[in-house]
């Protein structure tokens, strides 16, 4: 997964715009205790003192920038272990949430509000689809298009299956999916000039038994305000695809 995880690009790893609108919507709470769910290399450097927490060892091997005294990597899982981690000011996390199932998430948002002091936040960028028509259409434009992003392609594409697949979008659907836009895969690669080696980005998916949560905005607040918190949507920022995804942004 970590070397899958290095052929990633913007927008589903964090523009800076995300990153800083991340630290704006968590205020005074940045210069706290920060968890941060995942090894996101871009929350190394945004916070003073943050314990990441993910659950592959070759993930913090590998993507990590490395542990000092006020930054640490702990594997564990985000259900379970965030107890057992003590208390924080603040949460963040990047599409950390979008691929989980909608019964962990819950989970997950849980455990965050038990470990969130009173006063404290969670800032997390999430997947939820934008008001304006995905369709095949658009998905076969956008691959011809002069902006052409094959990371912005793939979000695309799971957009539009939410419409009929609900908020759980296997990724093997993301995968037949494109298949079926996209059958000769010398044209796509030739149109687009993408790099041959990136398909595993899509093609990883065929076996994988992962889904992407895609819920609607006021669905994903309803979760959060069930596990304790008060919560809001906001943008993430000025940037490609940014409509699809928005902060959610907690408080205890």
């Amino acid at each position: 997964m970590h070397r899958i995880w290095s052929f990633q690009g913007e927008p589903l790893r964090p523009p800076a715009a995300s990153v800083a609108r991340t630290l704006a919507e968590a205020d005074a709470t940045a210069r706290g205790r920060v968890l941060a769910l995942g090894v996101t290399p871009e929350f190394h450097t945004a916070f003073g003192d943050v314990t990441a927490l993910d659950a592959s060892a070759g993930m913090i091997a590998t993507v990590w920038p490395g542990d000092d005294a006020t930054h640490r990597a702990v594997q564990g899982d985000w259900a379970t272990d965030i107890p057992s981690l003590g208390a924080f000011d603040l949460c963040v996390g990047d599409l950390s949430l979008s691929q989980l199932p909608a019964a962990k998430v819950d989970a997950v948002l849980r455990a965050v509000a038990g470990a969130t002091r009173p006063g404290g936040r969670a800032v997390i960028r999430s997947v939820c689809p934008a008001p304006g028509d995905i369709s095949e259409d658009t998905i076969r434009a956008h691959a011809a298009a002069p902006d052409f992003n094959f990371h912005g392609l793939r979000l695309m594409i799971a957009l539009y299956l939410a419409r009929t697949l609900g908020e759980e979008v296997p990724v093997r659907a993301i995968h037949d999916a494109f298949c079926r836009f996209f059958p000769d895969r010398a044209a796509f690669l030739a149109e687009t000039g993408l790099p041959p080696d990136r398909m595993v980005l899509v093609d990883h998916y065929s076996a994988s038994p992962v889904s992407w949560f895609v819920p609607t905005q006021a669905g994903l607040v309803a979760r959060a305000t069930a596990a304790g918190f008060r919560a809001r949507i906001v943008p993430s920022g000025d940037y490609p695809f940014a409509r699809h995804l928005p902060l959610l942004v907690c408080e205890v």
